[in-house]
């Protein structure tokens, strides 16, 4: 896997860059965590990513580190350089099945966004199916297409947000954000983790 990611020919800007990341946190965040949040936070939920971010930060802080000290390696290269090649390989081998594992999560998601709001008829499998050869096409294309297409879409999702919240402004009443912290710090804590998971992908920067 290393050695793929070195043999990436293509060059992307630090702006395409971060507009990739902010897709890949943010589009299912949105779809799942506010749920999560809300179920242990209530009317503090607001908060809750505040103290997720904070781990985003830390990773970010990390893997700026680990591009300073080795800026030709993903985690995994620079895992074998610090850890030695048999330490680092067992050590980066949760990190790579995770990365695995999160993507199969990623897939089902969009799978039952698209089924249940649009393709109710379709079978989750064709649908699931589809967006991976999808992905396949982009990422033999290298990674200037991928970030091409990040420009072209992420535009329509900001406008699509924006539509949402403008439309749902009449709704908004700042009182049912009151009384602040009615049940203390803990419920903020416990449901903070949930943005915490999301916030740590940003460790994918490693590869770019």
């Amino acid at each position: 896997m290393g050695g793929e990611i070195m043999n990436e020919k293509g060059r992307i800007s630090t702006f395409q860059m971060g507009m990739m990341m902010y897709l890949m946190v943010g589009g299912t965040s949105l779809l799942i965590a506010p749920s999560i949040t809300g179920k242990y936070a209530g009317r503090d939920m607001w908060i809750s990513p505040i103290l997720g971010s904070f781990s985003g930060v830390l990773v970010v802080w990390i893997t700026w580190k680990l591009y300073q000290f080795f800026p030709k390696e993903s985690i995994v290269g620079s895992g074998e350089k610090i850890l030695g090649r048999t330490l680092g390989k067992i050590l980066t081998f949760p990190f790579l099945f995770f990365l695995l594992h999160n993507v199969d999560i990623i897939t089902r998601e969009y799978g039952e966004f698209v089924t249940g709001a649009f393709l109710h008829k379709t079978p989750l499998v064709v649908v699931m199916g589809s967006i991976t050869l999808v992905c396949a096409f982009a990422v033999r294309g290298g990674i200037e297409v991928v970030a091409r297409c990040t420009q072209i879409f992420l535009p329509l999702v900001i406008l699509f947000s924006l539509t949402m919240i403008i439309l749902a402004i009449p709704d908004v009443d700042p009182k049912n954000m009151f009384p602040l912290l009615e049940n203390g710090w803990l419920p903020i804590i416990k449901s903070s983790v949930t943005p915490n998971i999301w916030f740590v992908d940003f460790v994918y920067l490693t590869f770019l």
